[in-house]
């Protein structure tokens, strides 16, 4: 099998460009994901929350 075929269909091969946070129940799950998410994404991904 070649690397492609054993890649699970949600493998992600790039970076996304943003990423939003969006919780409406909880404010402070979206605030510890915005935070765990500038921690580990890559310097050109913006991360945003609205809660």
């Amino acid at each position: 099998m070649t690397p492609q075929e054993l890649r699970p269909a949600a493998f992600i091969t790039r970076p996304p460009g943003s990423v939003l946070f969006l919780c409406i129940h909880n404010s402070s799950r979206s605030q510890m994901a915005e935070g765990f998410a500038h921690a580990m994404a890559p310097a050109n991904v913006v991360v945003l929350r609205r809660s």
